[in-house]
């Protein structure tokens, strides 16, 4: 199923002229995409033919981490830089600048940030392993972690995939941030979800005795499928739960960021009812899908958002 447009056509425009002066073979060959896709493609062509590819199988939220991992820093900027600018175009006037920073950084899961605490150690590398089939769950995680290890700097994303090379691609990627770590903590979120145990444990190989001791840490968060066999070096967290005492305090204080604080009962109902599975728990990706859908409503129109919360709180 295609995912949602996750970035507009000038992105992809502008991305795809930027891509024609990189090996961009090495992309497609990084990301497996079937060589049929652009084989055939005249030469104007291919690039493209692989972007509307990832798109097509869902699978386009994996450039960014893709172009990280194979070092095209100038590449990545251009996506970045015209993901922003659409961002901006679509934002201008919509929304007060003190209502800009909403974001779910302050949702908090108890038990994964207990894991994180306890687990630290003076290692220079830290690897934790959340075993999660959604990639997503792993992306907002991250925002904690450098909320619990704060100050700490987040580097992105990076990707692992079936094949042994990738894990060597990831690994020279992560390597790059050895002068960095001199100065301060870094932190980056691999998305392995397709990646089997060989993979990972070559990773963990390729990264051992790389780092000095006694200076800076580097936090590695790594996205698992659930079934797949952990190496001894990553610390497994525990599946996140959700519970409505979490979900209560996140609309508490967003509530009160957009000064409706009486409604945050309310928009606590509707987050519940939409992630509710028939057990009565509290799916953690479709909360985090109806609270990132909240914030997107906010941003393009916030005083009808503020208006429909009030209307449920009368309603409650």
């Amino acid at each position: 199923m295609a995912e949602e447009r996750l970035y507009p056509g000038p992105v992809r425009i502008a991305v795809c002229k930027a891509l024609a002066g990189q090996k961009w073979l090495d992309l497609a060959r990084y990301l497996e995409v079937p060589a049929d896709v652009y084989a055939t493609a005249p030469a104007d062509e291919k690039i493209p033919r692989i972007w509307d590819w990832l798109e097509g199988e869902g699978r386009l939220g994996e450039l960014e981490a893709a172009l990280a991992s194979l070092g095209w820093t100038p590449v990545l900027d251009r996506l970045r830089e015209a993901a922003e600018e659409r961002r901006r175009s679509r934002l201008a006037f919509t929304i007060p600048e003190q209502h800009r920073s909403l974001t779910t950084t302050y949702f908090d899961l108890k038990q994964v940030r207990a894991a994180l605490l306890r687990a630290r150690d003076r290692s220079p590398v830290q690897l934790f392993a959340l075993p999660h089939p959604d990639v997503r769950i792993g992306h907002k995680l991250m925002e904690w972690v450098t909320a619990v290890y704060h100050p700490i700097k987040d580097k992105g994303n990076l990707s692992l995939g079936t094949l042994a090379s990738t894990a060597d691609t990831v690994a020279r990627a992560i390597l790059r941030h050895r002068t960095e770590l001199r100065h301060t903590d870094l932190a980056r979120h691999i998305d392995a979800i397709r990646a089997p145990t060989p993979v990972l444990q070559r990773l963990v190989e390729r990264l051992e005795g790389q780092f000095d001791a006694g200076g800076f840490q580097l936090m590695l968060l790594v996205t698992v499928t659930p079934d797949v066999q952990l190496p001894a070096a990553m610390h497994p967290l525990p599946a996140p739960v959700v519970v409505r005492e979490d979900i209560e305090y996140w609309t508490a204080e967003a509530a009160g960021v957009l000064r409706v604080p009486d409604a945050w009962r309310a928009w606590s109902e509707l987050i519940c009812a939409y992630a509710a599975e028939e057990n009565d728990a509290l799916n953690p990706g479709s909360v985090f899908e109806s609270m990132d859908r909240d914030i997107k409503e906010i941003h393009d129109d916030i005083e009808t958002f503020v208006n429909y919360l009030k209307g449920a709180g009368r309603d409650a």
